[in-house]
């Protein structure tokens, strides 16, 4: 985790109590989603470069790993064309992975890998299927599975729909930057405090009512899991979350500002504290949701 830039003051009282409570959230259905493309890595956790819903909300990344997000609208025809292009691949009857082939006699160097992973709704379930990518240097020793390579072409088509979707396609085809209507808030332990003395998180006037060891539901009860996104986050359970309207999660943002704690914040209003909660090194993660997305804490456990 990276040193806190904020300073602490150790002469503040704790937050007051209040009674606000968070506002409702609508639940996500699977079908909701249409197609999503996930790329997942050793040190970068999983990271989501598109994502269409089925009400025609396109969502990409400018680039594969690159934090901003930016949404255009498809018609009902473009919904079609998209998942016949999926569906012309012939990857998406069953779950599936494609690793790569190590090439007869090779010998090559240890290091991590990278992948890709489409999502697709098929009318009855979402269908997961991936692919190992191959890193540049690397073909001296594998070779690339056809699906493989049909996969990743998919996921680069889909990541970049102006390139072969016709302007019939869209209801809206200006890409906006994405302004996430929700939030998805993470709470657990971290192995090490981010700065000594660590910052007391009981110094934050914290806007709900429960407070803030309780807050969310147990997702992971034990162990470490890893929390993805511009910042890749380390996590020992119990790890809590939970699902927050935008105005709420910018009110917990708020208060963190004014109790000047140690806070990192992301492009795309995605923010993050480290410090100590009644006696535990605890992080306390806010990322922006995306449409269609899985309910809170479902690619945590």
């Amino acid at each position: 985790t990276p040193s806190a830039s904020a300073s602490v003051t150790a002469s503040r009282t704790p937050g007051p109590v209040t009674t606000r409570t968070p506002a409702p959230v609508p639940s996500f259905a699977q079908n909701d989603l249409v197609a999503r493309v996930d790329l997942h890595g050793d040190t970068a956790g999983r990271f989501t470069t598109m994502m269409l819903s089925a009400d025609g909300t396109y969502v990409t990344t400018s680039a594969d790993w690159a934090a901003d997000r930016y949404v255009r609208r498809l018609a009902a025809e473009g919904i079609a064309l998209v998942r016949d292009r999926i569906m012309a691949t012939r990857l998406f009857a069953a779950d599936a992975s494609y690793g790569l082939r190590l090439k007869p006699g090779a010998d090559p160097p240890g290091h991590g890998a990278s992948g890709v992973q489409v999502s697709f709704w098929d009318g009855t379930r979402v269908v997961h299927v991936g692919a190992t990518l191959l890193i540049a240097g690397d073909e001296r020793y594998y070779d690339l599975p056809p699906e493989a390579a049909t996969l990743i072409a998919l996921a680069q088509a889909l990541r970049a729909p102006e390139t072969w979707l016709p302007a019939t396609a869209w209801r809206d085809a200006a890409a906006r930057p994405y302004v996430a209507a929700y939030y998805r808030v993470v709470i657990g332990g971290t192995p090490a405090a981010a700065q000594e003395p660590p910052f007391d998180l009981a110094f934050v006037a914290w806007p709900f009512a429960t407070r803030l060891a309780s807050f969310g539901d147990v997702v992971v009860p034990a162990g470490e899991v890893l929390v993805g996104g511009p910042q890749l986050w380390v996590v020992e359970g119990p790890v809590r979350c939970a699902v927050l309207s935008r105005d709420d999660a910018l009110h917990i943002r708020d208060a963190l500002f004014a109790a000047r704690a140690p806070i990192w914040t992301y492009e795309g209003d995605a923010f993050a504290v480290q410090g100590i909660l009644e006696g535990r090194n605890t992080a306390f993660i806010a990322q922006p949701m995306l449409p269609a997305s899985m309910t809170c804490g479902q690619d945590l456990a």
